[in-house]
């Protein structure tokens, strides 16, 4: 549940944010971006996607010609439920909905451990799953087979958003497809660096390279060892002719724990001293309420005092 809850506020925190032209063909773009879908303030009543609005924020980035545009929205949204409902509102049967989930510890394991097995070899499998990591043999093995152990199905995929590209690059009307998840960080960066490597003839070390730079951070491991094996997969294709899926070292080569956007660190930082700020001016508020409060009430019970009757009076 609080997985929830934070997903549906990191959506509106990166609403119509990092958009990006990945490819082109003929007048026809293929674009990243983050959450599409706009919010109220703080985003009470939930989502909305409005097309007109995502068409005007696309048109900002891709430039006046765009003004007019088919728009096919790829979703690699996975928990954001509230979100996807709104694309369904807006797209309907049109939308198409690609979760992504990046490669996980149990998967890569099972999946290494049997081609240890069909090796004859033992250990080696890491839960960090990096390809270096392995022998010659099984890191081939595992390359070979990743359409098999590979969840996403990064490959059909990858080879999807080039189709969808083409098809619209031939049509007489300008179109854009558009690929995101809710911060266009790490599943988008994901399939971004994959794409770039199938058709922009650029390495991995790249790739990853500009999807963290529009991310502003690193992105969250998993994603970053799918887009290393769908290298490696290319490469036991002979479609790419690299020799960097497995370089780790200017990311990350172990799971250090999930990157936080520095723009929402920062900012947690200013609310944080908004709110204890907030707190103080209260504290001091109330503490003068209180003194004000105890000066009547002792100015009250002079009062009573000196209305008394003395003793001598009343004898």
């Amino acid at each position: 549940m609080f997985g929830w809850r934070f997903a549906y506020f990191a959506g509106w925190w990166d609403s119509l944010e990092h958009i990006h032209v990945v490819d082109r063909s003929g007048s026809s773009l293929l674009m990243r971006s983050g959450n599409p879908a706009t919010y109220r303030l703080f985003g009470w009543g939930g989502p909305t996607v409005s097309t007109p609005m995502l068409k005007a924020k696309l048109q900002d980035v891709a430039g006046t010609a765009y003004a007019d545009v088919n728009l096919t929205d790829v979703s690699l949204l996975t928990v954001e439920a509230e979100t996807i409902a709104a694309e369904e509102r807006a797209f309907g049967p049109e939308l198409v909905r690609w979760p992504l989930v990046g490669v996980e510890e149990s998967t890569f394991l099972e999946a290494c451990f049997r081609a240890n097995a069909s090796k004859a070899q033992h250990g080696g499998c890491d839960v960090n799953a990096q390809p270096e990591a392995l022998s010659d043999e099984v890191r081939k093995a595992m390359a070979e087979s990743f359409t098999h152990w590979d969840v996403d199905n990064l490959t059909s995929k990858v080879e999807a958003l080039r189709a969808m590209l083409l098809s619209y690059g031939h049509a007489q009307t300008p179109g854009i497809v558009l690929f995101h998840c809710n911060c266009g960080c790490d599943r988008t960066g994901m399939l971004a660096a994959a794409y770039s490597m199938r058709y922009l003839a650029k390495t991995f070390t790249e790739a990853m390279g500009e999807a963290e730079q529009i991310a502003g951070r690193q992105l969250v491991y998993r994603f970053q060892v799918g887009a290393q094996w769908y290298c490696e997969s290319l490469l036991a294709r002979g479609l790419y002719y690299g020799y960097d899926c497995g370089n780790c070292a200017p990311f990350r080569c172990a799971d250090s724990g999930d990157p936080m956007d520095p723009r929402l660190v920062w900012d947690l930082r200013c609310a944080t001293i908004f709110v204890a700020a907030l707190l103080f001016v209260a504290a001091l508020r109330l503490r003068r309420w209180c003194s004000r409060r105890r000066k009547r009430l002792a100015a009250l019970n002079s009062y009573s005092y000196k209305e008394l009757p003395s003793s001598a009076s009343l004898a």
